[in-house]
């Protein structure tokens, strides 16, 4: 990040996120269909994995990066922050519930739906954090 800049690492990790979440998921859609061998479904769901995994790195680092941004609020910036990721965390509790309630959950969707929920904690998370950043230089 200090060779490209925050926003541009900042962006390659959700971009990670979204990728780990295409990847899982389709991992878990042939695992479903039976089109590929058990150790290909599996390799596919640990790299996908890795990619949630690294998209989650990026989200840690946001609060870091609020507090540098906005040196005068370090304890707004960082409220609003974590803000974004309880709020996707909380969206995605309830969707979970209510989709369980009414689906049987298969191993496709049940996987699907973690997927897209990491997902949603990294844009949230990167949002908030946009809208931080722009906010604190208006001031």
């Amino acid at each position: 990040m200090a060779l490209v800049g925050r926003q541009v690492g900042f962006i390659v990790g959700c971009m990670s996120g979204i990728l780990g979440a295409g990847v899982a998921i389709l991992a878990t859609w042939l695992h479903d269909q039976s089109y590929a061998p058990f150790w290909a479904n599996f390799l596919l769901l640990s790299l996908g994995s890795l990619f949630l995994g690294v998209a989650n790195g990026f989200v840690n680092f946001f609060r870091f990066a609020a507090a540098d941004a906005c040196p005068q609020r370090k304890s707004l910036a960082i409220s609003v922050v974590l803000f974004g990721r309880v709020f996707s965390l909380s969206l995605s509790l309830s969707l979970s519930l209510s989709l369980s309630l009414s689906f049987s959950l298969s191993l496709f969707l049940s996987f699907s739906l973690f997927s897209l929920f990491c997902l949603f904690r990294v844009l949230f998370s990167f949002l908030f954090f946009l809208f931080l950043f722009s906010f604190c230089h208006m001031c």
